[in-house]
């Protein structure tokens, strides 16, 4: 017998019965997968990435199979799937056996409304995506008008901006479908702005701000927060110096967002909230690493609050972002401005301008940031400037300007507004149905 082991063992290593003594390695199975996202909307022609995981991560497999269990409405190829026509369908992805499904709506073509002004013309204007001109909202030659803001509330378009009186005083003016409403007695020597519209419900928030008489020979013009409820002024901040700049209206919860002043004078972010509907609100105000600060936009996901502005310490400007009560984050240390911001799909998109240096001198560059990574969206060296994002089933919508043209940018892609001739227009509101 020990003769025999000696063999045999000589034999193994000379290879002449090699398989009995080395085995193929166990293949490693695949436990799940999980698909994201596991529901989607896409408008026809529109294409969007599917992904898989595999658990565990180093199993072992061939592939992916797609398929679509209605291609007339969404076909799929290696994990895109691409909007047919209206209507929905299940993908289904499967590895080894094991499978997970996404479901897919195809909806009708978003409708894109878009408001802002030609600072040149001194004209307000509604336009909207398809039509091939303008609607001007000034309805007397002789009367200068802005626009900045504009959101729908089922078929009825609100625009916020002003107008100007007989004297030249700019007076807060609210638009219905085109209607102009003035906000405040167009007779009194105030200024005044609509910077932001929401709709709940029956009641229409207009918040802003007005500038008690400009005319006053006293060097001090007090600036005061306001928000107009149904055409009923509420006033914010009291006696203090301060702006409204953007309102989040749902059901009887209001949030409004700018600035009031310290002692110092100095600007400080600010953020006003009620439950119920501003018969009684809130203030809290935000500290900043800058001198001077301004929340400038602001937007209301689940609980969270997110605004945006930018700190100012005189000889610097820098974009920031402000989540509840966390601390300030700086998207930009350089000259730069956030003007918008809003939530979609789990990502923080926030829109406003980067000054870069070019070799003829400084410009501002229209810049989108996602989940605080900046995105330049032009490159043309002319100043530039993003004033408001809108996202709708996957595709990003931003207003804005390039050297003075109106521009609308989708998924980072800019197309132009023919609007007269002039080289100081602006889009500044965006909103897609």
């Amino acid at each position: 017998m020990l003769h025999f082991n000696r063999v045999f063992a000589a034999v193994c290593v000379t290879g002449l019965v090699f398989a009995s003594c080395q085995k193929d390695p166990e293949k490693i199975e695949v436990s799940s997968i999980t698909i994201e996202p596991t529901e989607l909307a896409l408008e026809p022609g529109h294409s969007a990435q599917i992904k898989v995981t595999v658990a565990p991560d180093n199993a072992d497999y061939d592939g992916i199979a797609w398929t679509s269990d209605n291609i007339g409405v969404v076909t799929v190829d290696n994990g895109t799937v691409t909007a047919v026509s209206n209507g929905s369908a299940v993908i289904t992805a499967t590895v080894e056996g094991k499978s997970a499904t996404c479901k897919v709506t195809v909806v009708k073509a978003s409708v894109i409304y878009v408001t802002g002004y030609d600072d040149k013309l001194g004209t307000a204007f509604r336009w909207t995506l398809g039509d091939h001109s303008a609607t001007d909202l000034s309805t007397d030659p002789n009367q200068a008008t802005k626009a900045f803001d504009i959101t729908l509330s089922g078929e009825e378009v609100y625009i916020g901006g002003c107008a100007t009186n007989e004297d030249g005083f700019f007076i807060p003016t609210l638009w219905k479908n085109g209607h102009a409403q003035t906000l405040m007695d167009a007779s009194q020597p105030f200024d005044g702005e609509v910077q932001s519209v929401s709709v709940s419900g029956n009641d229409v928030y207009a918040a802003g701000w007005y500038r008690v008489n400009r005319s006053a020979t006293t060097a001090f013009k007090r600036d005061a927060a306001v928000v107009w409820k149904n055409g009923t002024l509420i006033d914010l901040a009291g006696t203090g110096y301060a702006q409204a700049f953007d309102v989040c209206a749902e059901g009887d919860k209001v949030f409004v967002c700018g600035f009031t002043t310290s002692p110092d004078g100095f600007a400080i972010p600010t953020l006003w909230t009620s439950s119920d509907g501003l018969k009684t609100f809130r203030t809290k105000t935000f500290s900043a690493v800058a001198k001077h600060a301004y929340a400038e936009g602001m937007c209301v996901s689940g609980n969270d609050v997110y605004m945006v502005g930018y700190g100012d310490n005189g000889e610097n400007r820098s974009a920031m972002l402000w989540k509840n009560d966390e601390a300030v984050k700086i998207l930009d240390n350089g000259k730069s401005y956030a003007y918008s911001v809003t939530v979609a799909g789990g990502h923080v998109y926030v829109v406003g301008y980067v000054t870069k240096t070019y070799e003829n001198g400084e410009c501002a560059v229209a810049t989108l940031w996602v989940d605080g990574v900046a995105q330049s969206l032009t490159d043309i060296k002319k100043d530039s400037q993003a004033w408001d994002v809108f996202v709708k089933n996957g595709n990003v919508y931003v207003s804005g300007f390039i050297g003075g043209q109106i521009v609308i940018w989708e998924n980072g892609v800019a197309g132009a507004i023919r609007y007269g001739s002039s080289e100081s227009a602006c889009a500044t509101g965006i909103y897609v149905k």
